[in-house]
């Protein structure tokens, strides 16, 4: 997977992704800092927290073609790795293994996030949780048949 992975070099206060556009790619997180904010329903900003180095973010537009659920931007000069959804589904056409271990890591992410809550914080964060999943689910169980 690496030769596929874009490396780029973002300064601080750099947004990387906008709440509720399109997503085309994931980001994994070689070095640096980034916050998570979601905006709600009235404006207001909820702040998720921070992910750091070895942390990755946006997985879910490669798969579900969904709006992103929050806003991340860099809090320090960050360097991270980039995968297009292209990239990623060419891919999953070559490798099925690939496919399948993505897709589990992404139910279990999924399970952990639901099974732990934190008040309303963690509401918003989960929002459309159980939609997800069955794609997930189902998208293993196409692939294992295959």
């Amino acid at each position: 997977i690496i030769p596929i992975l874009e490396p780029v070099s973002l300064s601080s206060d750099t947004k990387v992704i906008d709440q509720g556009t399109r997503g085309k790619s994931m980001y994994i997180i070689k070095s640096g800092k980034v916050s998570v904010i979601r905006v709600d329903e009235n404006g207001d900003e909820i702040d998720l927290g921070f992910l750091h180095s070895g942390s990755f973010f946006g997985e879910l537009s490669l798969i579900d073609n969904l709006p992103r659920s929050a806003n991340v931007a860099t809090v320090e000069q960050t360097e991270i790795f980039k995968l297009t959804k292209t990239d990623f589904d060419s891919l999953l056409s070559k490798q099925d293994h690939i496919a399948n271990i993505f897709y589990r890591n992404c139910l279990s992410e999924m399970s952990y996030k639901e099974s732990v809550k934190f008040g309303s914080t963690q509401y918003l964060v989960c929002r459309g949780v159980r939609k997800r999943m069955y794609l997930y689910a189902h998208t293993i169980q196409r692939v294992n048949s295959e």
